[in-house]
């Protein structure tokens, strides 16, 4: 074993990894160039104040194809048509020829896509001081991907001369052309079935999290080795008592389940459906979540153990010496307890998950949770009840129980990262970007694999002798998974860890938020400031609720809130910003802002879900539908939908 890394001369070493991570840009790099395109213009010659517009023809490589300029949640980058002049007005949506909808691969979805060649268009107005003749140089940026994979996201810079003309504004060029969505043909070649279903990120989803839990805590060496201990108490308890193992095990399967659900409701009952989305948001209980994910980490490698108080374990070991039934069931739970120092860590992630939920029955997560670990935990034990032949099968214990629980803590230190960017977020230091995690995780990663080689000291049992086939296996995962990563630095998007896990590509050190997209200006948490503003300009208030820890609310402020004619509606609003997870503000009582702001989306809405735009009248009403509910706006990829929220929210404003 080299000496240094026993040393831990390794950790200097790990750390100019993570500073190269700091140092990886957060943008995309140009990629081989699979796009040909030149631009055009037109009219030309065109006059002063008169709307233009700009043609790109796109020329792709036969092996790829772009996507249409439609965005879609978890899916590729769109295709945009930019172009970026003082003094230039954009107008209108990107417009583009009629793409292909087919099943794409890489992202498991029905997109639009472009082969062989395309046409995108975007118009603009010409100002009213230009003259002469001026070179325009829009950007194409897409993604090109072929059947099996994608290139980072590039953006092609062109070039298109224009001349400028004397005269007035013909009026055939004097407002823009409405663009109407291209609606292509759909490929209906593609295998039916072939469609993967999106992570169920909803109750079912959590409790199948929780089951998993369960079964990955049974082989760890504090409760495989109890299996067939276990099993051979009931098969001697039934030959004295004559009771059937299965009411045996059932019983202490109970006393298992029992257990763990009641501590889930203790969860419950002091957390609750608002509580939870506050400890989401909360940047102090983050750190403390990170801390604890560290400690479980360590523990699950055996840097130390945890313990219970001896006390509680002298209780379980009393109650478990009553006789008949209720000692079976005081066994289930001594049993709780003795494997407590290999299941804490496994608790303590459902939990955590459970604590951080944001979406509906947040309260009964807590019990549905830990009732679906502990039905796991104490499913082997029925199991053999029912199939004694079982217990022959079950392979011996042994090392391969405590390397399987080290590879886990790696994995519980990994996602100590998204608590701690969730800090980041809160506080906008700008520290944690997308391009530092990944590089973290590729440091984790690596190190979980050099640990399972023996070559990284770490705890007390490091896994060392002849390599097995199964070490062998983990390596190869360890080191695929940092690669994985390792293509995220690259700008290219990871979709089943984009929004959830990973901040904004955006976000950077400097990063000055949508607003420096040209949002209008927003009254940040001062709705009675909004509400005054609002009424001396005769407006209506666009009241926005967000989170800095929201990914949604990101994405629509970077992908809808930008759009040219989302914009122009927005600019027609007083906008108010309320951020639901602001801890640093309070008000005059000393109470943060935050939870009053929450309070009174629950209390008026009815939710606290983010985002939600709301539309009020600058005496504090809200605007209400036909139906007489508050109009309002959840998050939806579809910019036409906003847009109709928008429009109906101002028709409705005014009458």
């Amino acid at each position: 074993m080299p000496q240094a890394l026993r040393a831990g001369w390794w950790v200097p070493l790990l750390t100019l990894l993570l500073l190269c991570g700091v140092a990886a840009p957060s943008h995309a790099q140009r990629g081989p160039k699979v796009v040909q395109a030149t631009a055009t213009v037109a009219p030309s010659p065109a006059r002063p104040g008169e709307v233009v517009t700009l043609s790109v023809e796109a020329t792709i490589d036969p092996e790829y194809h772009v996507y249409s300029t439609v965005p879609v949640e978890d899916g590729p980058t769109p295709t945009t048509l930019k172009l970026e002049r003082e003094g230039w007005e954009v107008l209108a949506e990107s417009g583009e020829s009629a793409p292909m909808m087919k099943m794409d691969k890489n992202f498991n979805k029905m997109l639009g896509l472009h082969y062989g060649k395309a046409t995108f268009t975007r118009q603009v107005r010409v100002p009213q001081n230009a003259t002469g003749t001026v070179t325009l140089t829009p950007g194409l940026r897409f993604q090109a991907c072929t059947e099996t994979g994608c290139l980072p996201p590039t953006t092609l810079e062109l070039e298109t001369p224009l001349t400028i003309e004397s005269g007035g504004v013909r009026s055939e060029y004097a407002n823009p052309i409405s663009v109407t969505p291209a609606v292509g043909t759909t490929d209906t070649s593609a295998e039916e079935g072939t469609v993967t279903a999106k992570a169920d990120d909803g109750l079912f989803g959590f409790i199948l999290t929780g089951f998993v839990a369960g079964l990955l805590a049974l082989i760890t060496p504090c409760v495989f080795p109890m299996i067939p201990v276990t099993f051979a108490f009931f098969t001697k308890q039934a030959s004295s008592t004559g009771t059937s193992i299965v009411k045996l095990a059932s019983v202490y399967c109970l006393g298992i389940i029992l257990t763990f659900t009641a501590l889930g409701a203790i969860m419950a009952a002091t957390v609750g459906a608002a509580g939870a989305n506050r400890i989401a948001a909360n940047p102090w209980v983050n750190l403390a979540f990170a801390a604890l994910f560290i400690v479980f980490g360590l523990a699950l490698l055996e840097v130390f153990e945890i313990r219970l108080p001896s006390k509680l374990q002298n209780m379980a070991g009393s109650g478990r010496e009553t006789g008949g039934m209720l000692g079976v069931f005081f066994l289930g739970l001594t049993f709780v307890i003795a494997a407590f120092t290999c299941t804490a860590p496994f608790i303590g992630t459902v939990l955590v998950a459970a604590a951080t939920a944001s979406k509906g029955g947040d309260w009964v997560r807590p019990i549905v949770g830990m009732t679906a670990f502990a039905t796991a935990l104490a499913l082997p034990f029925f199991l053999l009840a029912l199939f004694p032949g079982l217990l022959a099968k079950l392979p011996k214990s042994g090392s391969w129980l405590t390397t399987i629980k080290g590879a886990m803590g790696f994995v519980e230190i990994g996602a100590a990262l998204k608590f701690l960017s969730n800090s980041d977020l809160v506080w906008q230091w700008q520290i944690l970007t997308r391009s530092f995690i990944l590089a973290m995780w590729i440091v984790i990663a690596l190190a979980a694999a050099a640990w399972l080689a023996g070559i990284l000291q770490i705890g007390f049992n490091t896994p060392s002798g002849r390599m097995t086939v199964g070490r062998g296996i983990s390596i190869g995962l360890f080191i695929a998974l940092a690669v994985f990563f390792a293509v995220g630095l690259t700008g290219r998007p990871l979709p089943t860890l984009e929004g959830g896990f990973l901040p904004p590509m955006s976000y950077y050190w400097g990063y000055k938020g949508a607003a420096a997209e040209g949002l209008p200006p927003a009254h940040k948490n001062d709705l009675a400031g909004g509400l005054k503003a609002a009424e001396e300009a005769n407006q209506l208030v666009f009241l926005d609720f967000t989170g800095y820890t929201c990914g949604n609310c990101r994405w629509m402020e970077e992908n809808i809130f930008t759009r040219p004619e989302v914009q122009k509606e927005l600019g027609k609003f007083t906008r108010v910003v309320l951020y639901t997870d602001e801890e640093n503000e309070k008000d005059e009582n000393g109470k943060p802002l935050s939870l009053k702001f929450q309070e009174y989306q629950e209390k008026t809405f009815g939710t606290i879900a983010l985002p939600l735009y709301a539309v009020f009248k600058a005496d504090g009403t809200p605007v209400q539908g036909a139906d007489g509910k508050p109009l309002i706006a959840v998050y939806d990829t579809d910019p036409a939908v906003f847009l109709k929220f928008l429009r109906d929210a101002q028709q409705a404003g005014n009458k």
